[in-house]
């Protein structure tokens, strides 16, 4: 039938609510060109099972290029399910605003847009303090203290 695994994705499928599983079909859309993808197909296929029963979905996509790889095919859909979610709950906690927020200051630091990343971390800190969340606070003041070191440092440079 299925190792424990393949279990896995089954009973994600199943614990999606219909906007959920709506949302994760436009989601897979949006990366697909053409017709309608395989992980979209093999996702409704598996949401259609009372039981999951991987001797039926191997016979069922038995013509599928992908089902000679079809470990690989059920976590790429595991995956792509997980981004979907995340995506689908961005930003309806604070905690979730917070951890987009200091990913996109992790990005602009990458990018070395350092003005940019402590108007970011500004924003942030408010908004850590405001709510009281203070594991995400002490991630922002690492955050000014890393930007802080690296202008320090750079002023220190210009002056030799």
């Amino acid at each position: 039938m299925g190792n424990k695994q393949t279990q896995y994705i089954f009973d994600l499928i199943k614990s999606m609510n219909r906007s959920e599983k709506g949302y994760f079909k436009k989601y897979s859309a949006l990366h697909t060109i053409g017709e309608k993808n395989n992980y979209i197909n093999l996702f409704e296929a598996i949401d259609k099972q009372k039981e999951y029963n991987e001797d039926k979905l191997l016979e069922k996509f038995h013509n599928e290029k992908f089902i000679t790889q079809f470990p690989v095919a059920k976590n790429y859909l595991t995956s792509m399910v997980l981004k979907s979610l995340r995506a689908f709950y961005s930003g309806k906690s604070i905690e979730t605003k917070l951890d987009e927020k200091l990913l996109e200051i992790d990005i602009l630091y990458k990018k070395g847009l350092l003005e940019f990343c402590k108007n970011e971390l500004k924003k942030t800190k408010r908004l850590a303090k405001g709510y009281e969340k203070h594991t995400h606070y002490l991630r922002i003041l690492n955050w000014e203290r890393r930007i802080q070191d690296i202008q320090s440092f750079s002023k220190s440079e210009e002056k030799k």
